[in-house]
């Protein structure tokens, strides 16, 4: 509970890596802020559980994978956590790579842009398609998810704000 961990660099998980077999990494407040990585630049989770209940996630660049968090062989599940304004190539805020599994609820992800970010990593793990894109915090803020617009909008959206979302 509470602390920081900032400003801190590496090649994987530039704030916290966790390669952890059989053990469980616990976020329930606290900080994670302007790390930089080429993957997971706040958090690199190659293997284990990590569970996210509250704390932020701010600021944070990877230059490929996972400007927040980056998840590859592990298990993730959290409710309340907040990922602000972290970049990456793909998974601006979260990248759910292959062989992991997310399980989030009331999780927040704003301002962080990527080249798709949580929906396409998790679309292309799945085979399931987009259908609707959120721009908004209600219902009618659904929208038919269009590749094409998508791409030529340099893969973001153009009016986003913090939307509660939750994976199963």
């Amino acid at each position: 509970d509470g602390g920081a961990v900032t400003a801190n660099h590496a090649a994987a998980g530039g704030g916290l890596f966790a390669y952890v077999e059989a053990g469980t990494i616990l976020l329930n407040s606290g900080l994670i802020a302007s790390n930089t990585a080429n993957a997971g630049a706040g958090l690199g989770v190659f293997s284990g559980t990590v569970t996210l209940n509250g704390g932020e996630i701010l600021d944070n660049h990877a230059t490929d994978y996972g400007g927040g968090v980056s998840l590859w062989n592990g298990y993730a599940d959290g409710d309340g956590a907040v990922f602000l304004r972290n970049t990456a190539t793909n998974g601006g805020g979260l990248y759910v790579g292959p062989g992991a599994t997310a399980v989030v609820d009331n999780l927040v992800i704003a301002d962080s842009p990527s080249g798709g970010g949580i929906a396409l990593a998790v679309s292309h793990e799945l085979k399931l398609p987009i259908k609707l894109i959120g721009t908004g915090e209600k219902l009618e803020s659904l929208q038919p998810f269009d590749a094409n617009d998508f791409a030529a909008n340099g893969c973001r959206l153009s009016s986003f704000s913090p939307v509660p979302i939750s994976l199963i």
